[in-house]
């Protein structure tokens, strides 16, 4: 395979990394444009009622996971220099900066979009009506089977550790 600029290894694109992760980006900011958006119902039906979508759907798409950069690092570049995008780097979502709403999916019952994207910290708990036991329970159970964003790893694209191109090792320094 050949592309402009650069050349395949072990399946990732390689050339000058500052090329590199421009590329990325565009092809981040690409999702969000109306010629894919109106085409694209995964995109849109991942929206939650304030225009978000996890940023790790979007990184984990092959045409930006080709790309081998990390999860942190294309998040904190799009939220340095995106002009079309807000980046919330707490909850790791993306939306448009301007018009998300006309894309959000109406559901049965007149709302639009789905439930927030939110990460909860151990200060802030999802379950304030259930007693403090059953919470605890459940956030052990969440924590033992899903990538915490505490983690010290610099990505949290949960297919990190399988892609070919990602050097564990040297992401967790």
């Amino acid at each position: 395979k050949a592309f402009k600029s650069g050349r395949y290894v072990d399946g990732c694109k390689h050339y000058h990394p500052e090329l590199q992760l421009q590329d990325a980006l565009r092809q981040i900011e690409y999702f969000f444009s109306t010629q894919e958006l109106s085409r694209n119902p995964y995109i849109r039906s991942n929206m939650d009622s304030n225009g978000y979508i996890p940023a790790a759907i979007i990184f984990n798409f092959p045409s930006v996971a080709n790309y081998c950069i990390p999860y942190q690092q294309l998040l904190n570049a799009l939220h340095a220099s995106s002009q079309t995008l807000v980046v919330d780097s707490h909850n790791q979502t993306l939306r448009l900066k301007h018009d998300w709403q006309r894309w959000l999916y109406p559901n049965p019952d007149g709302t639009l979009g789905c439930a927030p994207w939110i990460i909860c910290t151990e200060q802030q708990q999802p379950y304030d009506n259930q007693d403090t036991t059953q919470r605890t329970d459940q956030h052990s159970q969440h924590t033992e089977h899903d990538h915490s964003p505490d983690d010290n790893d610099s990505s949290n694209n949960s297919s990190a550790s399988t892609h070919p191109c990602t050097d564990s090792d040297a992401e967790s320094t």
